[in-house]
């Protein structure tokens, strides 16, 4: 590479640890991918080993405006490559990773490496050091062929697992071969952890849980100044009571159960708050289920609105309604409006394991049962007490499990774990074993 690494030192708000690790990240993109409008799990992850004083290299797929190769991301630096297409994880950026990484590693000394999916493949095929530094792996999307498993059960429903797992793997041959090669896989979610085991059931694997960081104060600070767009607005500035749903507007997503619930509660006077991209076929569902239950006006149909103007809208809405059936890992939208003090409603996904607890900070329903849904969200409206409660409740978990500082320090000690036992594996020259024995970290451990 002809660019030279900048010469200004990364800030960071802590001292250096004792164990500073040089941490080289192979990421599909990062924030200037999407204008910054969009923080990747990379981005998100690079900052907090930055901000524990550790030393952090990325390298990602081509910068969207074709020129940039170097730059600085919250104190990572950041390699885009040439010859690659943004956010590709295909064999032109596998071959450029891995040529790019052998380069910096003869000075850099690399400690160990970190993926997500097949961004690390060109680190396993293509780096002379290939397998020579411990390989992590970071893991945040359900498994969408496991997670039908998790919903219904089905006859033989065990064995047709197994053999759905081996099929998925063969069909999945790199991304499958990058987890198996992982000394540890990181997932954001306990539910993900506990169903890579399952999605690789005949290997050794090793996966435990760190979520992602989130800071209440932090994103409600960004909404100072945010435009909600017109139909907000104007049901803001009004004194009607509404419920809120945010995310893809799609049948999996929940959009035509949302209609079924609002149809079925008894508070006549709650209207359905719909905030999230759609397109026109969607649209035309949603409009035509709505008009053939008689809603009316109570359905407001926002379209996609500035993320930064989230908190107005969540802190004036009484409850979240989120009846989802996505193979979700950890819905950042449902930790936001918890942030929020909102009490979220929802289908009893695997994704709230350590996230609600039924009772406490929402309240969770048999999938796809609208009736048992509709009584639930029903009860709550009707309780101003225990709404206000429940949102306390959903604060707290937000604050105590997901702290940023707690997050970064375990992401530093798990790291630094894994480069002692690799570095002593190394000299009494035995094998690299699989992995730390556990990782305990579990969100809702408070």
């Amino acid at each position: 590479m002809s660019a030279k690494p900048p010469s200004a030192k990364p800030p960071s708000a802590k001292p250096k640890p004792a164990n500073r690790l040089s941490v080289c990240i192979f990421s599909k993109a990062m924030a200037a991918h999407r204008d910054g409008r969009f923080l990747w799990p990379f981005s998100l992850v690079s900052r907090q080993l930055v901000e524990q004083g550790h030393e952090v290299t990325v390298i990602t797929t081509a910068h969207p405006d074709g020129r940039t190769r170097l730059a600085r991301e919250h104190g990572a630096e950041v390699h885009y490559l040439g010859g690659t297409l943004p956010e590709k994880t295909d064999k032109a950026f596998w071959r450029e990773s891995g040529k790019c990484f052998d380069e910096l590693h003869q000075t850099r000394h690399f400690d160990v490496v970190l993926g997500r999916g097949r961004s690390p493949y060109g680190y396993l095929a293509h780096s002379r050091y290939a397998k020579t530094l411990p390989l992590v792996s970071h893991e945040g999307t359900f498994p969408a062929w496991l997670h039908g498993y998790e919903l219904a059960n089905r006859l033989f429903s065990r064995q047709r697992e197994r053999l759905h797992a081996l099929l998925y793997a063969a069909a999945n041959r790199i991304h499958a071969s990058c987890l198996t090669a992982s000394r540890l896989i990181v997932c954001n979610s306990p539910a993900l952890a506990g169903s890579i085991g399952r999605a690789f059931w005949w290997r050794d694997v090793h996966a435990g849980c760190i979520p992602y960081g989130f800071s209440p104060e932090e994103f409600l600070a960004g909404a100072e100044g945010a435009d909600p767009g017109p139909k907000v607005r104007q049901l803001l500035c009004s004194d009607r009571r509404f419920i809120v749903y945010v995310g893809r507007v799609t049948r999996n997503k929940g959009a035509l159960d949302l209609l079924r619930v609002l149809h079925g509660l008894q508070q006549k006077d709650v209207c359905l708050l719909i905030v999230g991209r759609a397109n026109s076929a969607n649209i035309r569902r949603v409009e035509r289920l709505a008009a053939g239950y008689g809603l009316g006006e109570r359905v407001i149909l926002a379209g996609a609105v500035s993320h930064a103007a989230l908190p107005l809208i969540l802190n004036r809405a009484e409850a979240m309604l989120f009846p989802s059936v996505h193979p979700e890992s950890l819905p950042k939208v449902v930790m936001e409006a918890m942030a929020c003090s909102l009490p979220v409603v929802a289908y009893r996904l695997p994704a709230f394991r350590g996230l609600i607890d039924h009772g406490v900070e929402g309240l969770l329903a048999q999938p796809g049962n609208t009736a048992e849904i509709t009584l639930y969200l029903d009860n709550l409206l009707a309780d101003d007490a225990a709404r206000r409660k429940m949102g306390e409740a959903a604060r707290a978990r937000i604050e105590s499990s997901f702290d940023p500082e707690r997050v970064a320090g375990l992401w530093g000690q798990v790291l630094s774990d894994i480069v002692r036992e690799a570095r002593e594996k190394r000299s009494a020259s035995e094998p690299a074993a699989a992995g730390p024995a556990a990782l305990s970290y579990e969100p809702g451990a408070g």
